[in-house]
């Protein structure tokens, strides 16, 4: 998906109102697409004898939809899109980013984005969960079922949406793939960097406001701070942004000290 394309999309749909079902809306009108490549090429195809894509949103989906939910369908779809599974990925990230604005507006941002965050660090760090949700042999339903039963009854109800688009988004490539590119949409959301940090104990609240401080400092722009606790890392803290990667932690510390006394 052309990343210009994607951002003009973004200009254009954060400029309406969202409803509070659009982000399932949106999900599903992807899922309908999905199931249909004739439907599917005839959004996305431009000839002189294509169907008006503008019309044919309103007669699929303007009965069935909120009128926040249809503008964005029609902005959507009126775009070039090189083929139809760039138009369903592009619906599917606009439901996140929508889900996203929501936790905003509810003031419930932060804590969606560091349960969303540790959801990702558990399932990347657990071999058998990594396994069971990202394994096509368990229906999308007992997946969705299975993480109902671990995190259902703890985590916000946008966190838990937004996990469940996670599972649903096979293409995103296994579930705490999906989630990480869905913390760097609202990072993007609110143009702030992501930081993913990982710390040997848990850190103090005042260590983070230091840290995110710092890194604000270094590279001009808020940072998300996402924490992850590894005994090995032994003291301080590794922490990676983008492509950058910040090692004070005492094992590279330590390492360091070796490689140098080896020479």
């Amino acid at each position: 998906m052309s990343t210009d394309l994607f951002q003009r999309l973004c200009t254009q749909a954060d400029a309406v109102a969202p409803d509070g079902a659009t982000p399932d809306q949106l999900w599903s009108a992807a899922d309908i697409i999905d199931a249909s490549s004739t439907l599917g090429r005839a959004l996305t195809e431009r000839t002189a004898a294509s169907t008006d894509t503008q019309g044919l949103v309103d007669q699929l989906f303007a009965a069935k939809v909120a009128p926040a939910t249809l503008a964005m369908l029609q902005q959507t779809a009126a775009l070039e899109w090189e083929g139809p599974q760039d138009l369903i990925e592009a619906l599917h990230t606009m439901a996140v980013r929508v889900t996203w604005r929501q936790a905003e507006a509810e003031g419930a941002i932060d804590r969606v984005r560091a349960e969303l965050a540790e959801l990702a660090s558990i399932v990347g760090t657990d071999s058998e969960l990594d396994l069971a949700f990202g394994s096509i042999v368990y229906p999308v339903d007992v997946r969705e079922k299975l993480l109902d039963t671990l995190v259902g009854a703890t985590m916000h109800p946008l966190t838990m949406r937004l996990a469940h688009y996670a599972i649903e988004s096979e293409a995103a490539g296994g579930l705490d793939r999906a989630l990480d590119r869905w913390l760097d949409e609202a990072a993007d959301l609110r143009g702030h960097l992501r930081a993913r940090t990982t710390f040997a104990i848990e850190p103090t609240p005042v260590q983070l406001a230091r840290l995110a401080g710092e890194l604000e400092r270094i590279y001009g722009r808020p940072v998300d701070i996402e924490v992850r606790i590894d005994p090995a890392v032994l003291g301080g803290v590794r922490v990676e942004i983008g492509d950058d990667i910040i090692d004070g932690s005492a094992a590279a510390q330590l390492e360091r000290a070796r490689a140098a006394l080896a020479r």
